[in-house]
C-alpha cells in the first residue's frame, strides 16, 4: 500500500492542472489510470447499497498540490461547496454531488475543515461568508463520529461529507 501511495503522489504532478481542471469517470466506464481506479473504489464503497442510474452517475476527480507551509495563504483551499462548475457558468445554478470526498496522499498540510452549511440554488445568492456548526448534527449516517470536525492529512484515508456541507483547507486566520 505504501508503494501505491508513493506512485499516486508521483502521478499527481502529471494530473495537476494549475487553475483547476477536473476529470469524469462514468459509473459504467473502466478506469483509465490509477486515480480513476481509486476514485471508482471510493464511489463503489459509498454506493454499494444505493440505487442510482448508472448511465447518469459517476465520479468527478481532480488533484490539488499544496507545497507551502502553515500560514501560507497559497496553501489554502478556501471554504467552498463542491458543485457542477459548468452549470454555474452556463445557467447560474448550484447543483451539488450527493457525496464529496477528500483523500490525502501525504501527511503534509493543514486539515480539511467541514461545516454544516447549506448553499443556495442560485449561484449569485451564494453567501460570501461561510459559517455553521463544525461537523456536528449531520443527517443520516453522518454524525459527529463519522464526520470529523476536521480531517488532518494522513496518507490514504478519505473523508466523506454530504452535499449540505461546505469544506476548505485553511492554514491562516480567516473569516468564516
Amino acid at each position: 500500500e505504501s508503494s501505491q501511495i508513493q506512485a499516486l503522489a508521483s502521478d499527481c504532478e502529471f494530473a495537476f492542472v494549475e487553475g483547476g481542471m477536473s476529470f469524469w469517470l462514468g459509473a459504467k466506464e473502466k478506469p483509465r489510470c490509477q486515480f480513476e481506479r481509486m476514485a471508482k473504489e471510493i464511489f463503489e464503497h459509498h454506493t454499494k447499497s444505493a440505487k442510482f442510474q448508472g448511465q447518469r452517475s459517476g465520479v468527478e476527480w481532480w488533484v490539488q498540490i499544496r507545497r507551502g507551509g502553515l500560514g501560507d495563504k497559497q496553501t489554502d483551499i478556501g471554504m467552498h461547496w463542491d458543485k457542477d462548475e459548468d452549470l454555474v457558468d452556463q445557467q447560474g445554478i448550484n447543483i451539488h454531488p450527493q457525496i464529496s470526498t477528500v483523500t490525502y496522499l501525504s501527511d503534509h498540510g493543514a486539515p480539511t475543515l467541514v461545516l454544516q452549511r447549506t448553499n443556495t440554488t442560485i449561484y449569485e445568492d451564494t453567501p460570501e461568508v461561510c459559517y455553521g456548526p463544525i461537523g456536528e448534527g449531520l443527517p443520516g449516517s453522518y454524525s459527529q463520529t463519522t464526520l470529523p470536525k476536521s480531517q488532518p492529512p494522513k496518507p490514504k484515508p478519505h473523508l466523506s461529507k454530504p452535499q449540505i456541507c461546505t469544506s476548505g483547507v485553511l492554514t491562516h486566520k480567516t473569516q468564516l
